[in-house]
């Protein structure tokens, strides 16, 4: 009876055992690798998401503390509920700021103008 190499991915009949097993074992190398990353990308994925609920949570327990602006004519909204209009300047150190409590809203101007029903 003839010897017949199993059925392996690595095979190749002119290629010598040692250097099927160095393939096979740097295929699974990479595999282990690349769980590795996965499991690791993933926990990193979940720490950020509980960061973000956190924030999120903190937030909404106090909305007073809100700055939100108008998505389309850029006015700010109060306390109050009223829509004010704020000087450009201090539109663009909104925009390039770091603010923490900035959100996005739409006035009701501008609700009706540009999404009519």
């Amino acid at each position: 009876m003839r010897y017949r190499p199993p059925d392996i991915p690595f095979y190749h009949p002119t290629i010598d055992l040692a250097e099927q097993t160095r393939r096979a074992y740097a295929s699974a190398r990479d595999a282990v690798r690349t769980a590795s990353e996965l499991v690791h990308t993933s926990k990193i994925m979940r720490e950020e998401r509980v960061h973000w609920q956190d924030v999120w949570a903190e937030r909404m327990a106090n909305p007073e503390r809100f700055l939100c602006r108008c998505v389309y004519c850029g006015r700010m909204r109060t306390h109050s509920e009223d829509w004010v209009e704020i000087p450009p300047s201090l539109g663009r150190l909104l925009q390039h700021s770091n603010v923490p409590f900035l959100s996005h809203g739409i006035c009701p101007e501008c609700f009706d103008t540009h999404l009519p029903r």
